[in-house]
């Protein structure tokens, strides 16, 4: 429980670091309206860590320090809808298969960037359509597929990592039951030779007591064999 807090707050810290750095380094393209990639590190945070409401206030706020213009309100109003979505969405977005996730993750990030470019177009500032098209739409959605590939790659190989070193274990156990198995026969084989020579009445009552100790030490043998076995599994 502990190390998964970790995980989840280094994760956050992470993401929230990324948009901070996206906003500070954006490009104004016209009065109050910026470009920058924020929404990048906003959705794979939201969608994989869970973190959408978070990040949102952690966007809000230094968005707010730079300036409270147009381009803040349109940035508080898209980016609360998108957040009230994510966390809608978000299991089932945990449910699809890894490449349903990277276009899954691609389509918001289109839809967020078209959301935005919508406002722009509305306030009718004076900018080139395919130039705002291009920084709007195709590069954040590129941007958040590779990243969602990277991290989708990056789980798998995780994945095949864990059942690698668990076929290699259970490999390992099944060698070891062979030899087990051989290391528990020869001392039972011992004990059903004395039992059977207890069965017969030629032999004195010392001799049997003998027969008895031999038999009873076989068992201990074997119990201390099937005990370092359960260990070792």
């Amino acid at each position: 429980q502990v190390k998964t807090e970790i995980i989840r707050w280094t994760n956050f810290l992470f993401y929230s670091l990324s948009i901070i750095l996206c906003i500070l380094l954006s490009t104004q393209i016209a009065n109050g309206v910026q470009f920058d990639l924020r929404q990048v590190p906003f959705i794979i945070g939201s969608l994989y860590s869970g973190s959408a409401f978070p990040l949102f206030l952690v966007l809000i706020l230094v968005r707010g320090i730079i300036g409270v213009n147009f381009g803040f309100w349109v940035t508080l109003f898209v980016f609360f809808i998108v957040t009230c979505l994510f966390i809608f969405v978000r299991k089932w977005f945990l449910k699809l298969t890894a490449n349903q996730r990277v276009w899954v993750s691609m389509l918001f990030s289109m839809m967020t960037s078209l959301l935005l470019m919508i406002f722009v177009l509305l306030k009718q500032v004076p900018v080139h359509l395919t130039e705002v098209g291009i920084s709007f739409l195709i590069v954040p959605a590129l941007a958040t597929g590779i990243i969602s590939y990277t991290i989708e790659l990056i789980r798998q190989n995780t994945i095949m990592r864990k059942q690698l070193v668990k076929a290699e274990k259970i490999e390992a156990v099944s060698h070891m039951s062979a030899a087990i198995s051989h290391e528990i026969r020869n001392p039972l084989t011992s004990v059903k030779g004395f039992l059977q020579l207890l069965g017969e009445k030629d032999y004195p009552e010392e001799r049997k007591r003998e027969f008895i100790q031999i038999a009873v030490d076989e068992l201990n043998r074997a119990e201390q064999v099937i005990s370092d076995y359960l260990t070792f599994a």
